[in-house]
């Protein structure tokens, strides 16, 4: 279940970096396979039209949240 949280919160923080409302979740967000379970750098990828980027994912588990945040885009 914890895995699941990650995914879905790397998927909510990029949905908040591209800021338009016409994403789908399954069809335009996608995250790379996660190793670490409780922090680390995930790579996701946000493909919607002309628009394509890669982010760096850092997340890291607290007492009860899950902390997701991009600072950079990769390439």
């Amino acid at each position: 279940v914890q895995k699941l949280i990650t995914y879905w919160a790397c998927k909510e923080a990029m949905y908040k970096y591209y800021s338009k409302k016409e994403v789908d979740f399954i069809e335009h967000l996608y995250v790379y396979p996660i190793v670490e379970k409780d922090k680390g750098i995930a790579i996701g990828e946000i493909k919607i039209g002309n628009f394509n980027k890669k982010l760096n994912l850092h997340y890291e588990k607290t007492d009860e949240y899950m902390l997701v945040y991009t600072l950079d885009e990769i390439g």
